[in-house]
């Protein structure tokens, strides 16, 4: 099927697509003794930060194959990164308190948005969006770290 136009259109997606990746709290805070674990989420944590900066404003392009389509003509896929971490009410880690039904609620919201918001979502259960700091399993913080090591 052969078509004739040349422009740039909008993908019929509605909302386009967005990239989720299940995260936890080892992004935000250097909890001693877990360094091999916090390096793939940090890496994942910066690769969907980038990503959001990069695609979340103006959506991506993706160029149809020519055996799909026989034009130059290419779509405009909104596309929306996220990195999604589960929390209890305190901040602390949801750990073993992990929920699925929770957290396909919130991916369902976040691939609903028509444009891409920040890209760190913490969340808790039963209450939505929540921002929160780096805080590991006993509640210690980035500030409590450095009190404790000597560097405050």
């Amino acid at each position: 099927m052969a078509s004739s136009s040349t422009g740039d259109e909008t993908a019929g997606l509605d909302g386009g697509m967005a990239f989720i990746y299940t995260g936890n709290t080892l992004n935000q805070i250097a909890i001693p003794g877990v360094l091999p674990f916090a390096l793939a989420k940090t890496a994942a944590a910066m690769l969907m930060e980038y990503a959001a900066n990069a695609y979340g404003k103006d959506g991506y392009r993706y160029g149809l194959p020519a055996l799909i389509v026989e034009s130059s003509r290419r779509l405009i896929m909104l596309t929306r990164f996220y990195y999604v971490d589960q929390r209890q009410p305190d901040g602390r880690p949801a750990k073993l308190n992990r929920d699925g039904p929770a957290h396909a609620e919130m991916y369902l919201q976040l691939a609903q948005e028509s444009r891409q918001s920040k890209w760190l979502v913490t969340f808790v259960k039963g209450e939505g969006r929540r921002d929160f700091e780096g805080v590991d399993f006993d509640g210690e913080t980035r500030a409590s770290y450095d009190r404790t090591f000597g560097r405050a």
